[in-house]
């Protein structure tokens, strides 16, 4: 073995060890994509943003306020976002952000989400994972799977809420918010 071939054995070695590819392959590793908006939104308003390989940022209306979801087809790639029980952060209700009573702000009393919703999605949601032949609940390595396929943060930045008598289940009337959403490049 000649000096210019151990070279050669040493820097294929040196990059495999770096995860940088193989030697004499294309080293193809895409950062991945990313979109940040803002916008108004009010009640009753159905709103939708098409991102990405074929994907649809929505908020679907609901009586208190609008759900998070992004969709591969017509299928939500969200409904995997934890907690799977409980308060979900993809849920948006006025009632969140005032106290059991309906006579203030919420300053902890519910422990409900608030202001920054994060959320997760991946097209393998009702797939690969949590398909139609699904018999067990999701595992902490699905919902890192998922995880690391696509995030989303949906920001608060201010709303008005409306029916705020003692008593009575606050609303939305509308809401300015900041969108992240973060994806692999190539799917």
């Amino acid at each position: 073995m000649n000096l210019q071939s151990s070279s050669l054995m040493v820097s294929c070695w040196v990059l495999s060890s770096l995860s940088l590819g193989g030697c004499g392959e294309a080293v193809r590793s895409a950062a991945p994509s990313s979109i940040t908006w803002s916008d108004d939104i009010q009640a009753g308003m159905t709103y939708a943003k098409a991102f990405g390989p074929d994907l649809v940022f929505l908020l679907e209306p609901t009586p208190f306020g609008w759900t998070i979801c992004v969709l591969d087809g017509s299928r939500d790639i969200t409904a995997l976002t934890p907690p799977l029980h409980g308060p979900n952060p993809r849920y948006i209700e006025g009632w969140h952000f005032r106290n059991e009573a309906n006579s203030g702000a919420n300053v902890g009393e519910l422990n409900v989400p608030q202001e920054r919703r994060d959320f997760i999605f991946s097209p393998a949601v009702g797939t690969t994972i949590q398909g139609p032949q699904s018999t067990a609940s999701p595992t902490p390595h699905d919902i890192e799977t998922i995880s690391q396929w696509g995030r989303g943060v949906l920001v608060i930045d201010r709303y008005q809420l409306t029916d705020l008598s003692l008593e009575q289940k606050a609303h939305f009337v509308s809401m300015h918010v900041t969108i992240t959403l973060t994806w692999p490049s190539v799917r």
